[in-house]
């Protein structure tokens, strides 16, 4: 215990008297501070969006209810007389479904500004041609954007190189190696607390960070105490991992520019080289079409479903609906243009496209369980990925989104259809009845979470073990 306080008490007093060290920990607080700012600012524009989305519906609905009680010119009788009509008011007041920002997306926006996050829901699909090919880059997935995740999943560890690559290099330089060896017996104690003292000051550091962040995502969302806990168990067991490499090179009693060389060597295998080989591999065995060739198919299925026959469209969609069939008029339904011809044509459009489409999302799902298979033993990854999933900003959370959009889509459509094909009118009081879209992200995936723990503590155990195995083969003296 005294040799402990003396490390720490010479530590501290080195510190100070080093101004790099001071340097490049104000610089890595005030990296992380803009971070957490930038973090807030986007999720707070994405808030301000959201509640001007719902004012605009809000605006919108109560203009429509109006129009069934305006009769004060011809055009406005008009109107009232057709207020009720469903597909005006399929057109005037088209749902919205909005992936609302989730605790902690401030700390890691990830892919809030790449990947669709509302859409305006029809009783018909629209197929968007942007929306229906991913991202190209799955890499993307594992940098993101600059927030506080990025700080901590690539900075943090250099900050980390920067202050443990020449502890041993600085000793010897000075010619105190004997001394200690003489005074202490054993060197390699000294190294390690020094080591320590440098993983508990950055530790207290990340700690803090992460708290203030917490502040931050409070006061935008409600709180998630399951999320604030892993995220800064995760946190501090990457910075317990990378101190633990630190320590293995140290281990090698290599000049400081030779174990610097190996340590940014490590961070750039980790952070970039891997990833990008893993994605480069994934592309070449799982090559997914353009965009162009996915709205050249569209364009051509939607101009030969439109030439067909009327009578075809309207039995085609019979068929596929016969929770529809006490609408059906043989003499109106078979007219070009009619409501079932019409309704038909957007059934017909969806399945054909569906049957393009859902394979395309297999094979993108078997790509990316098989990236991410790939890249489960790389600590750099795993963690980002785990830091955007509490976040609720990886790609999982937006998959998880489109399926909820896409599921109310048809409950929009159900409730709708049955008077549109029925010719029938809504009245006020039935808009009470609309079903609502209401957003929630799914719930943490504790098993993952628990892998990526374990994971982070095997590798940093295995390289404390191999560091204390070299210490008995590289002599000091």
């Amino acid at each position: 215990m005294l040799l402990l306080k003396t490390i720490f008490r010479h530590e501290w007093k080195q510190l100070t008297q080093q101004r790099w060290m001071w340097i490049s920990l104000l610089a890595f607080v005030l990296i992380s501070v803009l971070s957490l700012v930038t973090g807030r600012r986007s999720v707070q524009t994405r808030l301000t969006q959201i509640d001007s989305i719902h004012t605009a519906y809000n605006r919108d609905y109560a203009a429509v209810l109006k129009k069934f009680t305006d009769t004060s010119t011809a055009k406005a009788k008009t109107d009232a007389k057709n207020a009720g009509m469903p597909v005006m008011i399929n057109f005037r007041l088209p749902q919205p479904a909005i992936k609302t920002p989730a605790t902690l997306s401030p700390l890691a926006t990830g892919m809030m500004d790449i990947l669709p996050w509302y859409q305006q829901i029809r009783y018909v699909k629209n197929f968007n041609e942007a929306a229906v090919v991913p991202v190209s880059n799955p890499l993307v997935l594992f940098a993101g954007s600059f927030d506080y995740s990025f700080v901590l999943i690539y900075l943090l560890p250099l900050l980390i190189i920067s202050w443990c690559y020449a502890v041993f290099d600085s000793e010897k330089n000075a010619g105190t190696i004997r001394l200690l060896a003489v005074q202490s017996g054993k060197p390699e104690t000294i190294f390690r607390l020094k080591l320590l003292f440098r993983a508990v000051l950055l530790a207290a550091v990340v700690v803090l960070l992460n708290i203030a962040g917490f502040v931050v995502c409070s006061g935008l969302q409600d709180t998630n105490w399951m999320a604030y806990g892993w995220w800064m168990l995760l946190s501090l067991l990457y910075l317990l991992f990378w101190f633990s490499l630190c320590r293995l090179f140290v281990a090698f009693r290599k000049s400081g520019i030779a174990t610097a060389l190996y340590l940014i060597t490590s961070w750039l295998a980790l952070l970039l080289v891997i990833p990008s080989l893993c994605n480069t591999y994934m592309q070449a065995k799982y090559p997914l079409p353009l965009q162009d060739e996915i709205a050249a198919y569209r364009r051509h299925q939607s101009e030969e479903i439109w030439n067909s026959a009327p009578k075809l469209l309207a039995d085609s969609f019979n068929k596929n609906n016969p929770q529809y069939a006490a609408s059906i008029d043989e003499a109106k339904d078979t007219v070009k243009l009619s409501d079932r011809y019409v309704a038909g044509y957007y059934d017909l459009l969806e399945r054909r496209m569906n049957r393009v489409l859902q394979p395309l999302q297999q094979q993108m799902q078997t790509r990316n369980t098989a990236l991410q298979k790939l890249l489960a033993w790389n600590p750099a990854s795993f963690t980002q990925g785990n830091l955007a999933g509490l976040a609720g900003t990886n790609l999982a959370a937006y998959d998880f989104y489109s399926v909820k959009a896409d599921s109310f889509q048809k409950r929009w459509q159900a409730f709708l259809y049955p008077y549109h094909l029925a010719d029938q009118l809504l009245k006020p009081e039935q808009f009470n009845q609309f079903p609502q879209f209401s957003y929630q992200d799914p719930s943490l995936d504790v098993a993952h979470l628990r892998r990526s723990i374990i994971l982070l503590s095997l590798f940093s155990l295995l390289f404390l073990i191999l560091s204390n195995r070299a210490d008995r083969y590289f002599r000091f003296i």
